[in-house]
């Protein structure tokens, strides 16, 4: 990747380990530039959830039905997924099942690559600045979907470059509260009830 197009990063891995400890998700105290989330999409939620609980050790996931209203290569897109969140250390593990409704981001992406990585999201103060640099170093803003329940995510267009997406975002307390509690919940976690209800704001649509 061109320079231009690199985040701030941490000058060395102490200060990167002392960034990520111990910070929840969306705290303002997080570096520039950390990973707080690894995505995945999947063609069966259930079994992807059965793995990283069972075989990989994180979870417990709790996992919410949305319909996704976005923007997606420029065009609106009002879509269904299924969605798992959970934790492995400190890390947030996402699970996406694209369900049915427009073309998006998930679907395009299990359509042409199958399983696997999506995106990795990055923290950032400013979710369209850091989509700007990316955008001056030539790659864009593939999706982007906004509301008052569930904030601003957007995902920069990184897949000839990483393989996968970026994804930038800016959340309400509401949910990052609720974030932090997942986490919380896998730290005391003794292995039961993988897959949880997610209790999502009054309106799942994102």
């Amino acid at each position: 990747m061109a320079g231009s197009m690199s985040p701030p990063r941490c000058s060395n891995r102490a200060e990167y380990s002392d960034a990520m400890a111990g910070l929840s998700f969306g705290d303002p105290r997080q570096a520039e530039g950390v990973i707080v989330q690894t995505a995945f999409v999947v063609r069966d939620l259930a079994k992807a959830v059965q793995h990283w609980s069972a075989t990989v050790g994180a979870g417990p996931f709790f996992r919410a039905d949305l319909c996704v209203r976005s923007i997606f290569r420029g065009r609106p897109a009002t879509s269904d997924v299924s969605l798992a969140v959970g934790y492995h250390g400190d890390m947030m593990i996402e699970l996406v099942q694209p369900r049915s409704g427009d073309r998006n981001i998930y679907a395009e992406y299990l359509d042409a690559r199958g399983e696997g990585l999506h995106h990795l999201q990055l923290h950032t103060a400013d979710p369209d600045a850091a989509a700007a640099r990316y955008a001056a170093a030539g790659c864009g803003t593939v999706s982007r979907s906004e509301s008052a329940d569930f904030g601003c995510s957007l995902f920069v267009d990184t897949l000839d470059q990483l393989g996968y997406y970026l994804e930038f975002g800016a959340y309400p307390t509401a949910i990052t509260d609720l974030v932090e509690e997942f986490r919380q919940t896998h730290a005391a976690w003794n292995g039961s009830r993988p897959m949880r209800a997610y209790p999502p704001p009054a309106r799942k649509t994102l």
